[in-house]
């Protein structure tokens, strides 16, 4: 599958994936284009980025920051790292206690490398979270909560103020939907606003949100422009 196939079969074999050898050239690459941010693979035809302990020094060693996506919140692989015979079913409203012990082991692992904390939750595999009752005030309430505890568990693993951690809230999908309808967002985190999927882009910062200090940036899918066949 592109990059994963050519770096397991001819690249770096030893690790049979995408691995600190070829992050270190993907990394490289990013430099010389100027970037210094990147979302790793997320799929499960590779091992998350984090498992592979070497992966996040690469990146230090590079200055480039880590971040994830939508549905990896707190820096966390949610498709390849929640194992549900042991975990239980991924939904905040029944399970948050141990949905924050996965945030609380990724904090501490990271808490003195450059990264932005994704914030929030959806489900698994692109998919709308799980809330017992199906009415908008009840999902905008449990992702209030979700974002408070995530703030929690970063002022208590950094020892430092929420306001001084670069996070990300990415309204994607159902989540636009909840902001819209008045979810509260600390005021520090960064907006990233997304398209549809159709390539077109559904909202962005009116003026009010221009003033906020997190700022806002864009997530635009070059290559997924409406439903795959």
């Amino acid at each position: 599958m592109g990059l994963q196939r050519w770096a397991a079969l001819n690249f770096e074999p030893e690790t049979g994936d995408i691995g600190p050898k070829t992050y270190a050239k993907v990394f490289e690459l990013l430099l010389r284009l100027r970037a210094n941010t990147i979302w790793p693979a997320m799929h499960s035809s590779t091992k998350p980025f984090y498992s592979y302990p070497e992966n996040k020094f690469v990146a230090d060693n590079y200055a480039i920051v880590i971040g994830t996506s939508h549905a990896e919140p707190m820096l966390s692989n949610i498709n390849t790292e929640w194992k549900h015979d042991t975990m239980g079913e991924y939904r905040y409203d029944t399970n948050s206690e141990t949905i924050k012990d996965l945030f609380t082991k990724r904090v501490k692992e990271t808490a003195k490398l450059e990264g932005i904390y994704t914030t929030g939750m959806r489900g698994e595999h692109d998919s709308p979270m799980i809330v017992g009752e199906d009415d908008t005030d009840a999902q905008v309430n449990l992702l209030e909560r979700v974002i408070t505890d995530q703030r929690a568990i970063l002022k208590k693993e950094t020892k430092k103020n929420p306001t001084e951690i670069p996070q990300a809230f990415v309204p994607y999908k159902e989540v636009l939907n909840y902001y819209q309808s008045g979810l509260k967002l600390p005021e520090d985190i960064t907006l990233v606003w997304t398209d549809d999927n159709y390539g077109y882009m559904r909202q962005l910062s009116n003026p009010d949100e221009q003033t906020r200090p997190g700022g806002a940036g864009v997530y635009y899918h070059t290559s997924y422009w409406g439903k795959t066949a």
